[in-house]
């Protein structure tokens, strides 16, 4: 059933945002755009910032807030993080990382004001950490991780659990061992002094009342930091060949920041990706299994003639193995069936018919060949049926992995032109 169901690649998701503040200077919405690469970074702009906001806000509407993160993320990105020596960037991280743990134990731990934090002691256990310690107060990374999980799940228990101070001394130690471990990937033996330097000036604040301002402006220049430094090496949407241009970028963050939909709504930046996206992938398929497209083409013109096949006019084809008298189902219904898929060299390649079991789907969840060929068939009915690729998996194929060091290997390649056989046993309406 695995490959019956078609899943869409990945695509940015728009959430609307109703925020609206005074524009700055520094914060141009609309540029020309000359050429695709510009489109594609002013569109892949437009997209993210939403995402920015969602995940730095989520339902958050402070309007003085998200001025302050925009600014720091403008900055960081004008500011061109390539010119910046590591310690620099090693630091604004530290920071973000610290400021974020303070407010997170702010309100002690599992957001009760009993269960109080140590910040002094997660601080210096933290700091252990980050120098090197792989052993903190008896706990290693994995210990400190399940003690903290058995310490929150006793907690929320049906039987009630008061705290000791040696427990929760333990609690402090095993958090901070923790968190500081996943910061580990962020620097190394060399820039990580500058990392602890940026965290005590993060953790260590003592302007409290003001925590949640100063969040926004360090998350902004961290956001910055790790998007140009991932942009500027990868290109965008993982694609070395579609370049970061800054300007072009900001002004499609900016666009989204300040709702200004003159040059494209967020509707059509969205739509626009998903088709740079589709498109490039097909060349990119077509290069490395274009052969496919062929050998469909042959396979299926070649079945066309035999007798008993029929051609619908979006060129599916099928045969009836069995007729059927029972009612035929609707796109929006569920079925019952069992089937068998083949590859056109005879391969199969999943079959419910091994496992002795029936699968339950909604039609307008399955690739096209089968939203179109269930419509037409009876209960009852047992039909062979021939897919094109452009009604299957088309030009992404299916179930895609990647070997370790070796390559993408898929379970349906790109292009493939598929058979099965089909029962169709049961229709369960949808109910309104």
């Amino acid at each position: 059933m695995k490959n019956l169901i078609k899943i869409s690649f990945f695509v940015v998701i728009i959430l609307c945002s109703t925020t609206v503040f005074s524009q700055t200077d520094n914060a141009n919405t609309i540029l020309t755009l000359n050429s695709e690469n510009d489109s594609v970074n002013y569109a892949f702009g437009m997209a993210n910032g939403n995402q920015f906001k969602q995940q730095v806000f989520k339902e958050e509407k402070d309007t003085a807030n998200l001025e302050n993160f925009h600014k720091a993320f403008l900055r960081g990105f004008n500011a061109d993080f390539r010119e910046m020596p590591d310690g620099e960037l090693q630091q604004i991280t530290g920071t973000h990382f610290g400021i974020s743990l303070l407010k997170e134990i702010k309100d002690g731990f599992f957001i009760d004001s009993t269960w109080i934090a140590n910040k002094d002691l997660i601080y210096n256990v933290a700091l252990e950490v980050v120098n090197g310690k792989d052993t903190v107060g008896g706990f290693t990374k994995e210990t400190a991780r399940e003690f903290f999980v058995r310490i929150y799940s006793n907690k929320y228990d049906t039987i009630l659990h008061e705290i000791t101070p040696e427990k929760l001394d333990s609690l402090n130690v095993a958090f901070a061992v923790s968190m500081a471990n996943s910061y580990m990937k962020y620097f190394d033996s060399i820039t990580g002094p500058y990392f602890a330097k940026g965290f005590k000036f993060g953790f260590l604040t003592t302007d409290t009342a003001n925590i949640y301002e100063k969040i926004y402006e360090v998350n902004g220049s961290y956001i910055a930091l790790r998007g140009f430094e991932m942009l500027s090496k990868n290109g965008l949407m993982n694609d070395s060949t579609i370049t970061l241009n800054v300007k072009k970028f900001l002004a499609g963050v900016n666009a989204d920041f300040f709702e200004d939909e003159t040059v494209m709504t967020q509707e059509f930046a969205v739509e626009y990706l998903r088709d740079i996206a589709k498109t490039r992938e097909k060349i990119k398929n077509e290069k490395l299994y274009g052969k496919n497209i062929e050998e469909g083409k042959i396979f299926l013109a070649e079945n066309a003639k035999r007798k008993g096949i029929i051609v619908t006019e979006s060129g599916l084809q099928y045969e009836i193995i069995k007729k059927g008298r029972g009612k035929k189902p609707t796109a929006t219904d569920r079925v019952k069936v069992r089937y068998i898929g083949y590859f056109i060299d005879g391969r199969i390649f999943d079959s419910s018919f091994e496992s002795k079991t029936t699968e339950m789907f909604g039609l307008n969840q399955v690739i096209k060949g089968w939203t179109e060929v269930l419509q037409l068939m009876p209960v009852g009915s047992k039909w062979k049926i021939y897919i094109p690729y452009q009604l299957g998996y088309d030009v992404s194929g299916a179930d895609k992995h990647v070997e370790p060091f070796t390559k993408l290997i898929y379970s349906i390649e790109p292009f493939a032109t598929l058979v099965y056989e089909v029962e169709l046993l049961k229709i369960e309406k949808t109910k309104k």
